[in-house]
Protein backbone atom coordinates (compact mmCIF):
# COMPACT_ATOMS: atom_id res chain seq x y z
CA UNK A 1 0.00 0.00 0.00
CA UNK A 2 1.10 3.84 -0.77
CA UNK A 3 1.03 4.78 3.13
CA UNK A 4 2.99 2.26 3.97
CA UNK A 5 5.88 2.56 1.68
CA UNK A 6 5.13 6.82 2.62
CA UNK A 7 6.10 5.55 5.82
CA UNK A 8 8.69 3.84 4.94
CA UNK A 9 10.38 6.93 3.15
CA UNK A 10 9.70 8.70 6.49
CA UNK A 11 11.78 6.34 8.47
CA UNK A 12 14.66 6.41 5.80
CA UNK A 13 14.65 10.35 5.93
CA UNK A 14 14.13 10.31 9.72
CA UNK A 15 18.09 7.80 9.42
CA UNK A 16 19.47 10.46 7.25
CA UNK A 17 18.68 13.17 9.49
CA UNK A 18 19.77 11.54 12.71
CA UNK A 19 23.27 10.66 10.71
CA UNK A 20 23.61 14.49 10.45
CA UNK A 21 22.78 15.13 14.12
CA UNK A 22 19.20 16.49 13.30
CA UNK A 23 15.78 14.94 14.22
CA UNK A 24 12.38 14.96 12.71
CA UNK A 25 10.04 15.92 14.74
CA UNK A 26 7.04 14.01 14.39
CA UNK A 27 4.86 15.89 16.73
CA UNK A 28 5.26 18.82 14.25
CA UNK A 29 5.03 17.03 11.21
CA UNK A 30 1.73 17.76 9.18
CA UNK A 31 0.65 15.60 6.06
CA UNK A 32 -1.53 16.70 3.69
CA UNK A 33 -2.49 14.26 0.26
CA UNK A 34 -1.58 16.31 -2.89
CA UNK A 35 -3.64 16.06 -5.89
CA UNK A 36 -6.31 16.93 -7.75
CA UNK A 37 -9.40 16.82 -6.27
CA UNK A 38 -11.27 13.97 -7.79
CA UNK A 39 -7.88 11.91 -6.89
CA UNK A 40 -7.56 12.86 -3.03
CA UNK A 41 -11.49 12.44 -2.58
CA UNK A 42 -10.90 8.80 -3.63
CA UNK A 43 -7.72 8.40 -0.55
CA UNK A 44 -9.50 6.57 2.17
CA UNK A 45 -7.05 7.24 4.41
CA UNK A 46 -7.43 9.48 7.43
CA UNK A 47 -4.27 9.10 9.30
CA UNK A 48 -0.59 7.75 9.10
CA UNK A 49 1.92 6.18 11.83
CA UNK A 50 5.11 7.99 10.81
CA UNK A 51 7.74 6.87 13.69
CA UNK A 52 5.70 5.98 16.22
CA UNK A 53 3.32 8.78 15.94
CA UNK A 54 0.09 8.75 13.99
CA UNK A 55 -0.41 11.89 12.37
CA UNK A 56 -3.49 12.96 10.67
CA UNK A 57 -4.15 13.97 7.31
CA UNK A 58 -5.09 17.38 6.95
CA UNK A 59 -7.27 19.88 4.44
CA UNK A 60 -4.05 22.40 4.51
CA UNK A 61 -0.57 22.44 5.78
CA UNK A 62 1.28 25.31 6.13
CA UNK A 63 5.68 26.06 5.72
CA UNK A 64 7.53 28.98 6.68
CA UNK A 65 4.08 30.69 6.87
CA UNK A 66 2.76 29.62 3.55
CA UNK A 67 -0.40 27.66 3.93
CA UNK A 68 -0.46 24.46 1.14
CA UNK A 69 -4.11 23.02 0.19
CA UNK A 70 -4.06 20.01 -1.57
CA UNK A 71 -4.81 21.09 -4.84
CA UNK A 72 -1.73 23.81 -4.71
CA UNK A 73 -3.60 26.17 -6.43
CA UNK A 74 -3.42 29.10 -4.05
CA UNK A 75 -6.68 30.23 -5.17
CA UNK A 76 -7.86 31.40 -1.50
CA UNK A 77 -4.89 33.96 -1.09
CA UNK A 78 -4.64 37.37 -2.67
CA UNK A 79 -0.86 37.06 -4.71
CA UNK A 80 0.51 40.37 -3.04
CA UNK A 81 0.14 38.26 -0.17
CA UNK A 82 1.93 35.40 -0.78
CA UNK A 83 4.89 37.18 -2.76
CA UNK A 84 5.25 39.33 0.35
CA UNK A 85 5.41 36.33 2.99
CA UNK A 86 8.28 34.59 0.43
CA UNK A 87 10.08 37.77 0.32
CA UNK A 88 9.58 38.15 4.44
CA UNK A 89 11.46 34.63 4.56
CA UNK A 90 14.00 35.07 1.76
CA UNK A 91 15.12 38.29 3.26
CA UNK A 92 14.87 36.09 7.09
CA UNK A 93 17.42 33.70 4.89
CA UNK A 94 19.81 36.08 3.65
CA UNK A 95 18.57 35.58 -0.04
CA UNK A 96 16.36 39.07 -0.19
Amino acid sequence: MAVNKFAACVTDINAWLSACRLRLNAAKTQLLWLGSSQLVDRVDCHDVLVLGTRIAILDTACNLGVVIDPEMDMGWVHPWVGLGRIFQHMSWVGLG
